[in-house]
């Protein structure tokens, strides 16, 4: 999370290459795109939409997942490839 605020930070400031500047720095809250579902699809269904404005966005967007490895097989019901643990 710190690296990720100090990005964010000389983005604003400008300290950065030029590839980066004018990038928008986008902390995606999980927990949040899981509260509610009541069935894995309407999870997936959050996250592509999320996704799609992405990848709409033109490369202008760097997106940051924190605690991604708690989400990881939300609303599974049994083992797959991506359940942590």
């Amino acid at each position: 999370t710190a690296i990720v605020e100090g990005l964010a930070q000389r983005i604003i400031a400008g300290d950065v290459p030029e590839s980066l500047r004018d990038k928008t720095v986008v902390s995606l809250d999980m927990g949040s795109m899981v509260a509610g579902a009541k069935y894995r699809g309407e999870v997936e269904e959050r996250l592509k939409a999320v996704l799609d404005d992405i990848k709409n966005s033109a490369g202008q967007i760097i997106t940051f997942i924190d605690e991604l490895h708690t989400i990881v097989g939300a609303g599974a019901t049994g083992e797959s490839a991506m359940d942590a643990g």
